[in-house]
């Protein structure tokens, strides 16, 4: 029988404390405040491509909720993301939010407090 020998104080990579894939996040979910968004510019820049990688993006960021101990705010919710595909200037990409409707209720809960 093969013995495997234990090893103690091996610190764990800083890519293994990232999701299920090993890999850093290619995107700043964890660190995205509310309101806050990023844009992601298409290497071809067609209208299609944009399409596309909005997808994958949307498709990430759920996964990324799915199973990130981050993904939740303090308040027990669930972040959520707002993902388009869209032309700026003469550059397609994609803009992903964080929680732009929470935002927005935010918006108008301050707006009724006379904030």
């Amino acid at each position: 029988m093969r013995t495997i020998k234990i090893d103690k104080h091996i610190t764990v990579p800083e890519a293994a404390k990232h999701a299920r894939s090993g890999q850093t996040p290619i995107y700043p979910w964890e660190d995205l405040k509310v309101g806050d968004s990023f844009f992601v510019a298409t290497e071809l820049n067609f209208p299609k491509e944009a399409t596309v990688d909005a997808k994958r993006i949307r498709n990430a960021a759920m996964r990324w909720a799915r199973v990130s101990p981050y993904a939740t705010t303090e308040h027990g919710k669930r972040r959520t993301f707002k993902v388009l595909a869209l032309q700026l200037g003469n550059q397609w990409g994609v803009r992903t939010w964080r929680d732009p409707d929470m935002l927005l209720a935010d918006m108008r809960q301050n707006k009724k407090k006379g904030e």
